[in-house]
């Protein structure tokens, strides 16, 4: 009799248990030294290395399950230099092999994109050209793109339209809102969902997926009902869109505009306790799925009072409630950077929007730049990295300065990391972190290798210092005829 052999291997897998601290060291990846660089499309859908997108700040960002990085429009330089403007390009980068592509949209700005009906896909359909957009992806991998800030004639147009992308297919899905602009919210009763729901056209917004698979929506800055200055239109109403209903739910917040927050006490969870209107502010989901928020341009304990907030926000699916956990309840607090690399109490950053944050291979977060306040001097654009640790709820300053960076970026050589390099002080980039634990930040608004503020599109990576894999070694057993031997 025919005797069969079947091996079954548990796969050799690994843990990255190193991380970014103060001894990591910035490589300039990518992109260009100088201001306002144009982009190299190339040939839509195939990577080259001449390949780059332009210098552009306020673009929006995704990582797809075979870890590429994924850009979408933002604010930028005309090809000629004569005048700023809006994108809709999409581009893909490939860590591995440090190669931009051009995969969709168009190569000049302000495009008003093509929808077609709701919920069909096909390759002529794309965005509009924006910046300050909010993005998802879904549990299958599909990117999903919500609202930001365009320009008709000269009319600043904020877009409430939630459009898919299929990285598979390379189509876009117009799904929910409006292909129209400045779409005013529609509430419905908090915490009841309903088809015609919706929120406003807004921008800068901040955004989670759910363990439940929905996505979450908070704030921003956009259409809304109420408010003295038409300036400050900030939001802090708080959303879900359920993906398997197509239908949005007001779940917290207010409906109007310009609300101010309702702090309780630090570290103490309450029912009515919100953040107040804000937009810029950074968003984190922590390894237990809870959903943090720090900092932004908005309001603290007022209606009346607006600037930038160095406060950090954790808010449980749960209960639905909200606990401020650090930070100030006012505006535009100074920055305690105490010793690089040590972390306490007293340390904190200071106040900023347009920061980036994310979220480390051991579930702390990572905070960096932001336009906002150092330990001295006035408003500026910065370069200091920060880490919060949850379990100690402290803060530490890893990497920059503690000063307003004015001088602007050191490059070193292409592609090498230097204990000497550090990007310039800036705002409004995108980041992502991989796999293995480095961060990745391209462009935004701030200095280059010069002392002129300017839009930016370098690419920079910072890699942990001491990667230190913990390996499970593999087991295998083997069978004759279905029985171990």
């Amino acid at each position: 009799m025919k005797t069969f052999f079947t091996s079954f291997f548990l796969l050799t897998s690994f843990i990255v248990t190193a991380q970014i601290d103060q001894n990591s060291q910035w490589a300039w990846m990518k992109g260009d030294t100088t201001a306002n660089a144009t982009g190299v499309y190339g040939t839509r859908g195939i990577a080259a290395a001449a390949n780059k997108p332009g210098a552009r700040n306020n673009a929006v960002t995704w990582t797809d399950r075979n870890g590429n990085m994924w850009l979408f429009g933002g604010l930028v330089y005309a090809a000629d230099g004569s005048s700023v403007g809006y994108l809709n390009d999409l581009w893909k980068y490939d860590p591995d092999t440090n190669l931009w592509t051009w995969m969709k949209g168009n190569n000049y700005i302000n495009n008003l994109g093509a929808y077609g009906p709701k919920g069909i896909s096909d390759p002529s359909y794309k965005p509009a050209a924006r910046r300050g957009a909010t993005s998802w992806t879904d549990i299958f991998g599909n990117l999903y793109l919500f609202g930001g800030r365009t320009v008709i004639d000269i009319t600043v147009a904020y877009l409430n339209d939630l459009s898919e992308y299929n990285v598979f297919t390379n189509q876009w899905t117009f799904v929910s809102g409006d292909a129209s602009i400045n779409s005013q919210p529609v509430y419905g009763t908090k915490g009841t969902a309903a088809p015609d729901n919706k929120p406003g056209g807004r921008e800068q917004s901040v955004s989670w997926e759910g363990a439940d698979g929905n996505f979450y929506l908070f704030g921003g800055s956009g259409t809304g009902f109420g408010g003295d200055n038409a300036n400050l239109n900030a939001l802090n109403d708080f959303c879900k869109y359920d993906i398997s209903t197509n239908q949005w739910t007001w779940i917290g917040g207010a409906n109007y505009l310009q609300s101010g927050g309702t702090y309780g006490t630090q570290g103490t969870a309450g029912t009515e306790n919100i953040p107040g209107a804000r937009y810029g502010s950074v968003s984190l989901k922590d390894n237990a799925g809870n959903r943090w928020m720090y900092s932004g341009f908005g309001f603290a304990t007022n209606s009346i009072n607006i600037g930038r907030l160095n406060d950090l926000w954790k808010y449980d699916a749960t209960n639905n409630s909200w606990v401020w956990i650090k930070g100030d309840s006012a505006l535009n607090v100074r920055g305690f950077y105490g010793t690089k690399g040590t972390p306490a109490l007293a340390n904190k950053p200071g106040a900023r929007f347009y920061a980036r944050g994310k979220v480390d291979t051991s579930g702390n977060f990572l905070l960096y730049e932001g336009a906002g306040f150092a330990a001295s001097g006035g408003l500026s654009n910065l370069n200091d990295l920060w880490k919060y640790n949850i379990s100690t709820n402290q803060w530490v300053w890893l990497q920059g300065d503690s000063t307003a960076n004015t001088t602007g970026g050191v490059y070193g050589t292409q592609g090498t990391q230097s204990a000497l390099n550090k990007p310039g002080g800036r705002n409004s980039s995108v980041s992502w972190t991989d796999a293995t634990g480095n961060l990745w930040l391209f462009g935004g608004y701030g200095y280059a290798s010069g002392g002129t503020n300017t839009y930016l599109n370098d690419l920079w990576k910072l890699s942990p210092s001491n990667a230190l894999p913990v390996t499970y070694l593999s087991t295998s057993s083997e069978c004759r005829n279905g029985n171990p031997l």
